[in-house]
């Protein structure tokens, strides 16, 4: 009964309509994304600094992979226009706040003043649009994401689930031509079609894993991993080979259920984690400089870690939660009614 009271108080987005083998996931690529990140930057490792560099892209992969399959999962089950109020609510308000704190430290410590036309891009999230900077280096896989929303919400409401491998092959052969015409494939067409992986895990998982559904899965798999060779110029050999990898994680983790309460608590606070493991990270380890000692570096890159997962904590329990639980309690404001059952 203790525990049943307990459950009871938590916030509903902590106990309600979680996945925890997402969760775990999540955590995952959370981890691969901050230790690419950091443990290159302190920690001499010569040759092999390139392949943990490669860890950041992995997580990245693994997360367009988790959001494809969710947000495919949702659109079924929810009218167009709840699917972005429910998205913009997830995303905006802890995004909004990360760029407001980047620019008051930024000011704080005099390293830059953005100019109107900059922050009002970042804060609009159409700064790639209008070329201009991006305050975090983090920010161009939201750009994607949210691009990715959009795009799939208007395909859902043209096609539902039809066409979908046509609408994969055309973004393929667009990224194709983009390629042949400037010497170098759109960022945006490289990775749009990973989150396909996912919507066809989805497919897969709703059709009982039968073996005609799962043929499909490791076809587009392969085509994507072929694309991100080709076109990803940074890591095109280690994005080819973690789309793969990631892909079939995500089929056993979802058909044996795998879960694990660290990973799922970083899995939780993923998102927030990612807006603030670079702004806030970087700033702590310009505090200590590098040493001769490994385990001193090390341990400074714990201790970042550590922090900035408190950080994370914080936003996700003081933004995120609220925020998304607000956007639902009041959607009928913007919304009426029309949530679609799935049989």
């Amino acid at each position: 009964m203790a525990e049943s009271r307990s459950l009871k108080s938590l916030p509903s987005d902590l106990n309600v309509n979680r996945i925890p083998s997402l969760d775990a996931l999540r955590g995952i690529a959370i981890l691969m994304v901050i230790f690419g990140h950091f443990i290159p930057i302190r920690i001499a490792l010569g040759d092999a600094s390139y392949h943990v560099s490669s860890l950041g892209r992995g997580g990245v992969v693994l997360f367009f992979l988790l959001s494809g399959y969710l947000v495919f999962r949702n659109i079924e089950k929810q009218d167009t226009i709840t699917f972005i109020s429910r998205r913009l609510f997830k995303i905006f308000p802890a995004y909004w706040v990360n760029v407001l704190l980047i620019t008051f430290f930024s000011f704080l410590l005099g390293k830059e003043v953005f100019p109107p036309d900059v922050l009002l891009g970042n804060f609009f999230m159409v700064q790639d649009i209008f070329r201009k900077e991006s305050l975090s280096g983090v920010y161009w896989t939201l750009l994607i994401e949210v691009k990715f929303y959009l795009f799939l919400a208007l395909q859902h409401f043209l096609l539902r689930d039809r066409s979908i491998l046509v609408v994969l092959a055309a973004l393929i052969c667009v990224n194709l031509a983009v390629w042949f015409a400037r010497g170098h494939a759109s960022l945006l067409l490289t990775f749009f079609p990973a989150f396909y992986v996912g919507i066809l895990v989805r497919q897969a998982e709703a059709a009982g894993w039968s073996r005609s559904a799962m043929l499909p899965v490791a076809g587009v798999t392969l085509v994507n991993a072929a694309s991100l060779l080709v076109f990803d110029e940074y890591y095109g050999e280690s994005s080819a080979i973690y789309v793969i990898s990631e892909a079939i994680m995500l089929i056993a983790f979802l058909r044996m259920g795998v879960s694990n309460s660290i990973l799922g608590f970083f899995g939780r606070i993923s998102y927030s984690h990612y807006l603030y493991h670079t702004a806030a990270g970087y700033l702590f380890l310009a505090l200590f400089p590098p040493s001769d000692v490994l385990a001193f570096n090390l341990l400074i890159v714990a201790l970042v870690i550590v922090l900035t997962t408190a950080i994370a904590f914080i936003s996700y329990r003081l933004v995120e939660v609220p925020l998304v639980a607000f956007g639902k309690k009041h959607e009928y404001l913007w919304i009426r009614r029309r949530e679609r059952t799935v049989p």
